[in-house]
């Protein structure tokens, strides 16, 4: 996975990302991926999973909300941090859709696992009935 560490600058985020587990990079400290990527962030040890969007304040900035700061240990606004910022992609990212804190994020994803789940027994259920049926028919 690409990964990259620099110092930033940490900054209050527009009110909409409040409470949402977001955070901000410029395009380039986002490893060049699209908006709504989702992000492993580190710091001194402390890492969470974050959907990464973008702002308009240059290279070297990130903007995170009070609960990011506190789960990641930045500290206050307007500190300097240094980041480790890691591109999430496969299995952790189906992972993080169930464990996520929002509701809107895992209560989606646990209704489509668990369709999942039933779906795959009503195939097995159905197969093991055509092979009774087959076995009668032919046997």
């Amino acid at each position: 996975m690409p990964k990259s560490s620099r110092d930033f600058i940490i900054r209050k985020p527009p009110e909409a990302d409040i409470g949402r587990w977001r955070i901000r990079f410029s395009r380039s400290d986002r490893l060049g991926a699209d908006r709504h990527t989702l992000l492993k962030v580190t710091h001194d040890g402390r890492s969470g999973y974050f959907v990464g969007l973008g702002h308009e304040e240059g290279d070297g900035v990130a903007l995170a909300d009070y609960d990011v700061r506190e789960h990641l240990g930045l500290g206050k606004v307007n500190s300097s941090a240094r980041l480790d910022v890691e591109l999430v992609t496969g299995w952790r990212s189906l992972c993080w859709y169930l464990h996520h804190r929002d509701p809107y994020v895992y209560v989606p994803a646990w209704v489509a696992a668990w369709s999942l789940i039933i779906g795959v027994i009503g195939i097995l259920l159905g197969l093991l009935g055509l092979w009774q049926f087959l076995k009668d028919m032919f046997f």
